[in-house]
């Protein structure tokens, strides 16, 4: 059973040696935490931080988008935030286009980014820049985009000896998106706690544990677990094909072939 905020707090603190009424270093323990799952999710692709595909529009001769438009169309709350975006596609009757992403300077050193400097048409690139989604080349209509993306872990904050996710107070579920890795989550805030407060010595013992950990959770989801169904029904040799597969739609999973997984990742 995956640990809530409040269970993972009491078994941090535990381990620190404080026990349930010492919650002076409470703030420390859930900034560790968090800091726990940031690390995990940029070295490991978590399934159940993925997201369904969503549809968002474009606006005639605007060459950005707010990234948030992303969060909103997939009915998740203010404080989630995409953290990767797998495919997009631009939808234009009934054929899906794909585009490219580029790295942010690489796109900036290739493209303008604005309309007055290119040519509008359907967009065939994107970048992410801070806050916004930007399109090359800029939009001469209204498309609609088709995302597969997934978002950075829920952090858990913690005012005034109450700890919330987002701006929910008393949510229990900040940690669930990565409801399958309590262990590394749990490995990881013990390093970060007693590494910020420098206790170097437990923190010497607690690092390898979180890398096996990470290294562990790396070779059981590890690449296989993706949105791109084998037959490139989402690759980019689909240039003006019809609509992906509607198991490609539905956010199945193929390896080798072989579907291997569902949506439900829980």
């Amino acid at each position: 059973m995956a640990l809530t905020n409040q269970e993972m707090l009491l078994r941090v603190r535990a381990g620190l040696g404080r026990g349930d009424g010492r919650t002076d270093q409470d703030l420390t323990i859930v900034q560790s935490i968090n800091d726990a799952m940031l690390d995990l999710v940029k070295d490991v692709t978590y399934p159940e931080l993925k997201q369904y595909p969503v549809d968002i529009s474009t606006v005639e001769n605007q060459a950005y988008l707010a990234l948030s438009a992303i969060i909103t169309a997939g009915s998740l709350q203010s404080y989630d935030k995409v953290d990767q975006i797998f495919s997009m596609h631009a939808i234009e009757g009934t054929n899906y286009y794909p585009l490219t992403g580029l790295p942010e300077r690489v796109f900036v050193k290739s493209f303008p980014i604005n309309a007055a400097t290119d040519r509008p048409d359907r967009p065939t690139h994107y970048t992410i820049l801070k806050d916004r989604l930007y399109l090359y080349p800029t939009p001469d209509d209204v498309y609609t985009l088709q995302v597969l993306y997934s978002i950075w872990p829920t952090p858990i904050q913690h005012t005034s000896g109450v700890i919330t996710a987002g701006s929910t107070a008393g949510q229990q579920d900040a940690a669930l998106p990565l409801a399958k890795s309590d262990h590394s989550i749990f490995a990881g805030a013990m390093y970060w706690a007693y590494m910020t407060l420098g206790n170097t010595d437990k923190m010497k013992t607690f690092y390898p544990i979180f890398e096996k950990q990470k290294m562990q959770d790396k070779k059981k989801y590890g690449e296989r677990i993706d949105y791109y169904p084998s037959g490139n029904s989402w690759g980019f040799t689909n240039k003006g094909g019809s609509a992906p597969s509607e198991d490609a739609q539905n956010g199945f999973t193929a390896y080798d072939g072989t579907i291997i997984s569902t949506p439900d990742w829980n």
